[in-house]
């Protein structure tokens, strides 16, 4: 059987034809499944202080806004939506998924909340 085997800080990956299986360096377990990568909260947020973060920043496991300081000289709110990125990956039936934090203009993000199932 073919395989290719690749080591990062985060993981340790063997492909193997029809899937994959691979160690998380930080835990130790084994996974099998195609990776996912993604982040918790969207780049942006640390920009703003730890110390502003709980007045500034309203944060859920998909939906993000963040308010200007007062005299940041802008009275914008940033909004921003996780979504999944899939990839597909050659000879594999599952797809690499990329979590990404999306920015999205303020009537956007309404009307999304507007019509999310």
């Amino acid at each position: 059987m073919r395989s290719v085997s690749i080591t990062t800080k985060e993981f340790v990956l063997e492909k193997h034809l029809g899937g994959f299986r691979y160690k998380c360096a930080c835990c130790g377990n084994e996974f099998e499944g195609a990776p996912s990568f993604g982040s918790d909260i969207p780049a942006f947020v640390h920009s703003v202080p730890e110390d502003e973060r709980a007045d500034r920043v309203m944060l859920d496991s998909d939906l993000c806004i963040v308010r200007p300081r007062e005299n940041e000289g802008t009275e914008e709110d940033i909004f921003a939506i996780r979504v999944t990125l899939e990839i597909p990956i050659h000879d594999s039936h599952e797809p690499f998924q990329w979590g990404l934090w999306v920015s999205q203009s303020k009537d956007s993000f309404i009307r999304y909340l507007e019509t999310y199932e």
